[in-house]
């Protein structure tokens, strides 16, 4: 090879190799960089044409044809492996053998994914520098990425403040020490937490499933709450007995919010979803009971909490009764096995962990979960008054319980 095809040759490899590292810098295509291109390119093309001859012969010398076999082995072997990447990361699937089943989505979760019908982005905004934050985005992110594995239509990622000013100010991101956000549609959501982790705040499941409702839910549904005899409060987060915690968890689920007094509304609202009677301390008037016997029989449902040291109550209790259920007087404790024997623990809560596999709402809770009741009464199954209704049984305590 002649020493001019050898200069050509370095220019355009050299060409070649700075028009590979600025785009490797810059991540993206600059117009003048097809100089480069054509340059490197043009250069290569002509001296290959030029000493044709040469490379023709250099084809022909057995260990170039060694060296060719080797190296057609290797490019296939690239090929296999870049194709076996390629599918396991675009059809990624995850299989799931931790105790705490950590990386397995609830089915209410993976319900509101599959009824996406657009690509729906996690985005997490954070600021560098700022201390643990490496941690808390590692942790959000691999939450994320749960659900992102889960579905296509999910599409995570991170967005450091300070140099995406103009998206930032979109989302209305404003805490450096990060926080995330969901988009559906032009529609966009803080992912809200109300827990602290050891580190700063930590994400659960739960409070990405909200921030989904919350954006892909197109109507809000309704939830009240009667009012007018001495029920736990809604609104005073100083009351001790106040209920407003309840309320600031459905308004997280998107729920709308509202107060009812019967006696002064005279019906219950056509777009009341659920009825909350909470807590009442005060007996309930004949009329009141019939709007909500009324409300029962269209199908429509309720959710009654008792206050334990009130017990008996006429008006919610006379609902139950009509619906087939009898609302016992005695407390439910656990039995204790003790060395001196079995022994009440009046002192704990009680314990329940049989749940009914018929019921959507307790179905998910399986055969190794349990939920805690202080002090509960019983409900005894008896044949309801109202012929429409099928009582059936949600959850029971285990046969190591008494009532006293």
């Amino acid at each position: 090879m002649i020493s001019r095809h050898k200069m050509i040759l370095a220019v355009s490899f050299f060409f070649l190799i700075c028009l590979g590292g600025m785009y490797f810098a810059l991540q993206s295509w600059m117009p003048f960089m097809w100089i480069l291109l054509v340059f490197g390119s043009s250069g290569l093309i002509y001296v290959g044409f030029a000493e044709r001859k040469l490379l023709g012969e250099f084809t022909k010398l057995k260990t170039t044809k060694h060296g060719l076999s080797l190296g057609s082995a290797l490019v296939l072997t690239l090929c296999v492996l870049g194709f076996v990447n390629y599918f396991s990361v675009k059809f990624v699937r995850v299989f799931d053998y931790s105790m705490t089943r950590q990386y397995t989505l609830s089915e209410q979760s993976k319900k509101i994914i599959d009824g996406l019908d657009g690509e729906l982005e996690i985005k997490y905004f954070y600021k560098d520098g700022l201390q643990n934050i490496d941690q808390i985005k590692k942790s959000f992110l691999n939450l994320a990425k749960v659900f992102e594995t889960y579905s296509r239509k999910i599409k995570v990622s991170s967005v450091e403040m300070n140099s995406n000013p103009a998206l930032t100010e979109l989302f209305g991101a404003t805490k450096g020490t990060g926080e995330g956000f969901v988009s559906y549609k032009g529609k966009m959501n803080r992912i809200e937490t109300q827990f602290v982790g050891m580190t700063g705040i930590a994400y659960s499941e739960q409070d990405f499933t909200n921030a989904m409702i919350k954006t892909t839910r197109i109507k809000f549904k309704s939830v009240y709450f009667v009012e007018g005899h001495k029920e736990r409060s809604i609104g005073d987060e100083k009351d001790e007995l106040a209920i407003a915690g309840f309320k600031k968890a459905l308004e997280k689920n998107s729920y709308t919010v509202k107060s009812l007094n019967l006696i002064t509304a005279g019906s219950i609202p056509d777009q009341a979803d659920l009825l909350i009677i909470g807590g009442a301390a005060e007996p309930y008037q004949k009329s009141e009971v019939a709007l909500i016997n009324n409300y029962l029989m269209a199908g429509r449902p309720i959710l009654i909490l008792f206050d334990s040291s009130k017990g008996y109550m006429a008006g919610p209790s006379d609902i139950l009764d009509n619906v087939g259920w009898k609302l016992g007087a005695e407390f439910v404790f656990n039995i204790l096995t003790t060395p001196n024997g079995p022994m009440v623990s009046t002192d704990q809560a009680t314990v329940a962990n049989t749940f009914s596999t018929e019921s959507d709402m307790t179905r998910l809770f399986g055969t190794n979960r349990s939920v805690l009741f202080f002090r509960p009464h019983p409900l005894e199954l008896k044949k309801a008054a109202n012929q429409n209704s099928q009582p059936e049984v949600l959850v029971k305590t285990s046969q190591q319980t008494v009532g006293l």
